[in-house]
């Protein structure tokens, strides 16, 4: 090559870069040239995070890419985005793109979940009468027996003969007892150890309107009219622990009571039940049901009969009219029904936020912030009901049933355990 050819490369190269910088900065800075008027403008981002991911994205009805990811180089305006999937139900939402920001499709990041338009339905009874789901595993009654099995495993099933048949089942909280409720007066609690498999000969000391509310090792904690009183499993025995107590509720490494006084209920917390208990507040009122709350932050709440009070140095009236309560996993977040609203309530918030309200009656609600969706019976379906509130909030239709269904939903929000009327089956949604 001669000196003068590599002069003319060198002089290229120059001139290359000396046009191309501008375009690079301007690149990089996510500046972008507007051809109809001649003008540069600042461009945004929307950054899409979906499961499944391999969706169309849509922009005002036009497909712009194909899979989640970041879209760049928007100019800043209002979309209409939406995510679509052969197979799944759309999801979209009009959102604003704004100069030099980032805007989430969902908020913090969140993935946005598809669900299918067809769940995918497995029978597995059609004469159930009760069921209960937790940790995967699945426990229902027929008129003649127990049925166990699993959300892996739905095939795999044991069972067991009832010598009456159940209303209702309960798992009893720190243990593997599963609480059997029955028709027959001579026996109206079944105890079954779910690791071993079989019937505790403890339920013969126990009568119709006792609460099981602990299990500790082989005592059972149990509220009877006289007070608190601990069941041993394997003998029977009952020995008497507390007077007046109404609730117990074992969280966190303490025991948290309601008592009886006379001038209304009063909360107590210890750390073993034959210490004495810290007055955490006096003068509730009374109630016919109670239950204690404790959620992720340490703060406790009470629903006294169908109102929810928030404990601090002096009670909080929080919502009233509540038909149905749940906390979630986490225990940061409570579900809140009354006849035609579902409720959110944030670990730290002393009221509720509205999550839908609906002319139909709602009957329980379950909210999953991780997944960005509150699920809850309204009329005969089961919806999914976004969190998130910009613009309008999607409501998908998951399963309609025959009669008002009841339903629990796994912890990744990808399997529903469905009871219609005496039929079981587990739907997959996603």
């Amino acid at each position: 090559m001669t000196k003068k050819s590599r002069y003319l490369i060198l002089a290229a190269c120059i001139v290359f870069f000396i046009l191309a910088a501008p375009a690079v900065l301007l690149y990089v800075r996510g500046i972008a040239y507007d051809p109809a008027t001649g003008d540069f403008y600042n461009t945004g981002i929307l950054a899409v995070k979906c499961d499944p991911k391999d969706i169309m994205i849509k922009l005002d009805g036009k497909l712009y890419q194909t899979g989640a990811g970041t879209l760049r180089f928007l100019k800043p305006r209002e979309y209409e985005v939406s995510l679509e999937k052969p197979g799944y139900l759309t999801w979209s939402k009009r959102l604003s793109v704004d100069e030099g920001r980032v805007t989430w499709a969902n908020p913090a990041g969140q993935n946005i979940i598809l669900f299918f338009d067809q769940a995918k339905q497995q029978v597995l009874s059609e004469a159930a009468t009760a069921f209960l789901e937790t940790g995967g595993e699945i426990f229902y009654t027929t008129p003649q027996e127990l049925v166990t099995t699993s959300l892996s495993s739905p095939d795999k099933t044991a069972s067991y003969p009832l010598p009456a048949p159940a209303v209702d089942l309960s798992m009893v909280p720190g243990g593997q007892t599963l609480a059997v409720k029955t028709q027959a007066t001579s026996t109206p609690w079944l105890l079954f150890d779910s690791s071993q498999n079989f019937f505790l000969p403890a339920s013969q000391s126990l009568d119709a309107g006792d609460q099981l509310k602990y299990q500790d090792n082989n005592t059972l904690y149990v509220i009877k009219p006289a007070g608190l009183f601990a069941v041993n499993l394997k003998t029977g025995k009952s020995t008497a622990v507390l007077a007046y107590v109404k609730d117990l509720l074992y969280e966190g490494g303490y025991y948290y009571y309601l008592a009886s006084t006379s001038s209304g209920l009063s909360l107590y917390s210890t750390p073993a039940l034959d210490q004495p208990g810290t007055l955490l507040t006096a003068d509730l009122p009374t109630a016919e049901t109670t239950r204690i709350i404790i959620n992720a932050q340490k703060q406790a709440y009470i629903l006294l009969d169908h109102s929810l009070y928030l404990i601090a140095s002096q009670p909080t009236l929080v919502a009233e009219g509540i038909k149905s309560l749940r906390l979630n996993p986490d225990k940061d977040t409570l579900a809140l029904v009354n006849d035609s609203e579902f409720l959110r309530l944030n670990s730290g918030s002393s009221r509720p936020d509205l999550v839908s309200r609906s002319l139909f009656p709602i009957t329980n609600g379950i909210i999953l912030p991780d997944y960005g969706n509150g699920f809850l019976v309204k009329d005969k379906q089961i919806l999914a009901e976004e969190l998130d509130a910009r613009d309008h909030q999607n409501e998908f239709v998951l399963y309609s049933g025959l009669k008002t269904p009841s339903f629990t939903i796994s912890d990744d929000a990808r399997k529903l355990v469905v009871l219609d009327g005496n039929q079981l089956k587990i739907l997959t949604i996603r």
